[in-house]
């Protein structure tokens, strides 16, 4: 069996993206993240960005690295870091989620408002709204062909 990561972590947008912007970056991610076997899931607000990254703990490892040199980001924040035996995202190279598309009673049930408030959750908690909000999601959050 392949002996893989979950890092789930928030960062602040360093500039004003739009869905538009930011779905532009998704699809580069997913391309990038199907030749690397990653999966996960994003989750967008005009300030916030949420993510869950899976795979082989190098591959992830050096994908956080990017990240958290990436000048779009600022104050990133590690929310959880363990080893999986199974992925809770498999099925998508990143699934895709805008704050407008979450549902506000999902929103409320993890961050206790109609927006996103990631220093609030627990990594635990953040994969379990990323699972919420993409089961709610259009089309847009699934890989075409999946």
């Amino acid at each position: 069996m392949d002996e893989w990561v979950r890092l789930v972590y928030f960062s602040r947008s360093a500039a004003q993206f739009d869905v538009h912007g930011v779905l532009r970056i998704v699809d580069t991610a997913r391309t990038n993240n199907a030749r690397s076997d990653i999966t996960g899931a994003l989750l967008f607000s005009h300030d916030h960005f949420l993510q869950v990254l899976e795979g082989d703990p190098v591959v992830v490892n050096a994908l956080y690295r990017k990240i958290v040199l990436d000048e779009r980001h600022t104050d990133p924040v590690l929310l959880d870091y363990r080893p999986i035996a199974n992925r809770c995202f498999g099925k998508w190279s990143m699934a895709f989620c805008s704050q407008e598309q979450a549902t506000r009673e999902v929103l409320r049930q993890f961050c206790g408002a109609d927006t996103l408030r990631p220093a609030l959750l627990s990594g635990d908690d953040a994969v379990a709204l990323l699972q919420a909000v993409t089961s709610h999601a259009d089309d847009r959050a699934h890989d075409a062909g999946s």
